[in-house]
């Protein structure tokens, strides 16, 4: 592709622009909606135009897609909330959508490393392929650009810093040549556009190791059927499919006589109020052991469907493995209605909706296991697979501002008396708007929680409003614009404006 070179040092100003002395917000996402369609026009990705840079499209370009949407949902994330989860998971993404960069499909374990080493190389060959331009050989007519313009910012730039020194150096020098302004020039924004252009050389030019590319194409998502090991030569298939059936139906039978007794709790008690240690005992351990036995049963699924038994006559053992599976996707909804009922009787609280994502998590791994028995593929589609959908699924979560939805969630729906101001006082400024709303209401502004409340919602006002002048639209998060929005929702007052009035005696209402 012509001019990648100069494309190259103008993506890498953009996004210079974008995040110099800035904060993650509006910025990421800006980057992200250049990056995709710039990425997908330079590798011939764009079907469009795939008779103009390509005849046969890269063969992940599926997949690629769906990593940059990925991405696209992450750094959503980062403008709606721009919390750490979402900031984290922008750039997990972007490591994988660059390692997506490379022809061939790959997955997110591998996929990593590709990218760690192309990010680390790329510091060397940036500086090579840079001199590259200079041998003899390659100076022909295309490149008379580079010559020239470096002819004229090489000598312009050493000026320009003598001249700097010269004025520091000098007072009588500095009075001289003081008209001369030279502040418009951020040698900061200079000294960031220079490391981003050696930085990030090695993920606009992705060069994945070719040891690795070999091995992430031997580890197919096929299962050969000739497959043999140690273990199936020494019981045999035939053995082996007694042992499945037997470690299978026993299971299984262990697995309803569980969930008879969670059926016929869900029944019979489920909704009655009961006390808090019940449910601490009962959700928050026994969640742990529950996603335990989750992972050992998709373990020993994998295990015994590695190889031959997948291509057996006998379909015995595939229905009997998929009705356990169906059994323990049942546990986990039976799971999710006790976790429920805990949050219908004490409200939301940040391990609850925990629960929540490691059963969703759960299922998902549940779901692709019995995909991938019902079509015979191996443990290898099953890790790519899962830390896709995985990685998508916080990406997703990420664009939700918890704080505030388990504020405003336990404020309006958890009685007086189960409800715990302090807890959602310590969720942050994010809570802050609907717990004055709910003083407000109940004429609790002047207990001890109200008045705390009130003064930290002045400070976190403040603050707000600083950081919103210092930055610039670059920096725009909807989290923050609503956060201030709400805030300024409310005015704190002296009742009867004396500077002597102790803080205690603030008075809050709504405008």
């Amino acid at each position: 592709m012509k001019n990648r070179t100069k494309i190259y040092f103008l993506w890498v100003l953009v996004i210079a622009n974008l995040i110099y002395a800035e904060t993650w917000g509006l910025n990421a996402l800006i980057i992200t909606l250049i990056s995709v369609p710039l990425l997908a026009w330079k590798d011939g990705r764009l079907f469009f135009d795939k008779k103009i840079y390509h005849i046969n499209q890269p063969e992940n370009t599926g997949q690629w897609w769906l990593v940059a949407a990925t991405w696209l949902t992450a750094s959503l994330a980062v403008f709606f909330t721009a919390s750490f989860l979402a900031v984290f998971f922008y750039f997990v993404t972007l490591i994988y959508f660059t390692a997506v960069q490379q022809p061939s499909k790959t997955s997110f374990v591998l996929g990593f490393g590709q990218t760690v080493q192309s990010f680390f190389t790329g510091v060397y060959r940036v500086f090579h392929d840079f001199g590259e331009h200079f041998k003899t050989g390659n100076l022909g007519q295309k490149k008379k650009w580079l010559i020239q313009t470096l002819m004229v910012l090489v000598p312009l730039l050493i000026v320009i810093i003598f001249f700097k020194l010269y004025q520091i150096a000098d007072v009588n020098f500095y009075e001289l040549t003081k008209f001369i302004n030279l502040d418009w020039i951020s040698w900061g924004f200079i000294f960031v556009y220079i490391l981003l252009v050696v930085f990030l050389y090695g993920l606009y030019y992705f060069k994945p190791l070719n040891d690795v590319v070999e091995l992430e194409k031997n580890l197919k998502n096929e299962i050969n059927q000739n497959y043999q090991d140690k273990v199936q030569n020494f019981f045999g298939v035939k053995q082996e499919r007694k042992l499945a059936l037997v470690l299978f139906i026993s299971l299984s039978a262990l697995l309803c006589i569980y969930l008879t007794l969670d059926v016929h709790y869900l029944f019979d008690s489920f909704g009655t109020v009961k006390a808090d240690s019940f449910y601490s005992n009962s959700i928050h351990e026994g969640i742990g052991a529950v996603i335990f036995s989750i992972v050992l049963v998709i373990i020993l699924i994998t295990y015994f469907f590695r190889g031959s038994l997948n291509f057996e006559q006998h379909r015995l053992v595939k229905n009997i493995s998929r009705f356990w599976l169906l059994l323990n996707s049942l546990l986990l909804i039976t799971t999710g209605a006790k976790n429920f009922e805990y949050v219908t009787q004490l409200g939301l609280t940040g391990k609850r909706l925990g629960v929540y994502l490691y059963l969703i998590l759960s299922l998902v791994g549940l779901i692709l296991t019995i995909y991938k028995i019902t079509k015979s593929l191996s443990i290898w589609y099953l890790i790519r697979s899962s830390a896709i959908t995985f990685i998508f699924v916080f990406s997703l979560i990420a664009n939700i501002n918890w704080h505030r939805f388990i504020a405003e969630y336990n404020l309006k729906y958890v009685s007086e008396q189960q409800l715990d101001l302090w807890y959602i006082y310590e969720l942050g400024p994010d809570a802050y708007p609907a717990l004055m709303d709910y003083h407000i209401a109940h004429n609790l502004v002047q207990t001890d929680l109200g008045i705390q409340l009130a003064n930290n919602l002045i400070y976190e006002r403040s603050i707000l409003a600083n950081r919103m002048n210092r930055l610039t639209w670059r920096s725009f998060n909807y989290a923050d614009y609503y956060l201030a929005k709400q805030l300024n929702r409310f005015n704190i007052i002296f009742p009867n404006n004396d500077e002597g009035q102790p803080e205690s005696n603030r008075t809050a209402y709504r405008d």
